[in-house]
């Protein structure tokens, strides 16, 4: 359709063109013959790109990028994964609306990306869109990272989460939650290989919650194995505040889980655990007394 319009203001301007012609034959002045041929050149444009602007379907269109061109890069920080995703493009006419948002499900992540294309005059230049996605702290373990564009997998990345397994000794083994005692005493241990005196203390925090003191904290061989171990604690009240609000108060006794973690100082991270016993008759919570 587009092209019988445009055949049909040519026919049409092609006429017109002819009658300024003959005019100009009857014309002897270099002014008026200048200003005719401007204005031959004028339709002539008009003729040719008119119709394209008025009757063309330029619009922009969903568009999935060449997994050629699409890198995925992982890479961990104080324990959160990011992955960021870079997009070659080779020429202006392409916008990206949504970068969406990571889904997790189980060992698999993927994000869904609203791409589009421009149909019309573009221009000819090499762009590069990047965007991270923070996936936050993912447990350990092997996860794929699958980018989409309209639903459609692009390109994936494999990567491994891990963590610096530490042993933890919690003393005492059984907490009073009634107890006038000021400081819970940890004691951490690393495997071959790694140095407790890389630990970076300030990082350190008990079941995401309770800081570490800063101090204090010394470096020894408190279970006599042979092996270095880095001793600090603990806000007791802050700690029994926190199995308070996360444990059935209804039972008499009951055994927490405490897990400590950190960051060396070149952000490794690191996690422990160790089990104690809360011995729970505090009246306030509900307790029967002992």
């Amino acid at each position: 359709m587009s092209f019988f319009l445009a055949w049909e203001n040519l026919k049409y301007n092609s006429c017109y063109i002819i009658r300024i012609g003959r005019s100009l034959r009857k014309e002897k002045e270099t002014k008026k013959v200048s200003f005719f041929v401007a204005l031959i050149y004028f339709v002539l444009s008009a003729t040719l790109f008119f119709p394209v602007i008025v009757y063309g379907q330029e619009e922009w269109l969903p568009y999935t990028p060449n997994p050629d061109d699409v890198e995925l890069v992982y890479w961990s920080q104080n324990d959160v994964s990011y992955v960021e995703v870079s997009i070659v493009f080779y020429d202006s006419g392409f916008e990206i609306s949504d970068w969406g948002t990571p889904v997790i499900i189980g060992n698999g992540i993927s994000v869904n990306a609203f791409i589009w294309r421009w149909n019309g005059v573009v221009l000819p230049v090499v762009i590069v869109l990047k965007h991270t996605y923070n996936l936050g702290i993912l447990p350990e373990g092997e996860y794929v990272f699958t980018f989409q564009s309209w639903w459609s997998s692009i390109e994936s990345i494999t990567f491994v989460v891990t963590r610096i397994p530490a042993t933890l000794d919690i003393e005492p083994d059984a907490l009073n939650l009634k107890s006038k005692c000021k400081w819970l005493t940890s004691y951490i241990e690393f495997p071959e290989g790694y140095n407790v005196n890389d630990i970076n203390v300030s990082t350190i925090t008990l079941n995401n919650t309770v800081t570490a003191e800063l101090e204090p904290v010394v470096v020894g061989d408190y279970d006599n194995d042979g092996v270095a171990s880095l001793m600090l604690k603990f806000n007791m009240t802050q700690i029994i505040a926190y199995i308070c609000d996360h444990v059935d108060l209804r039972r008499r006794y009951v055994t927490v889980t405490l897990v400590v973690r950190g960051y060396l100082n070149d952000g490794t991270p690191f996690q422990g655990s160790d089990t104690t016993r809360a011995v729970m008759y505090a009246a306030r919570y509900g307790m029967i007394p002992e």
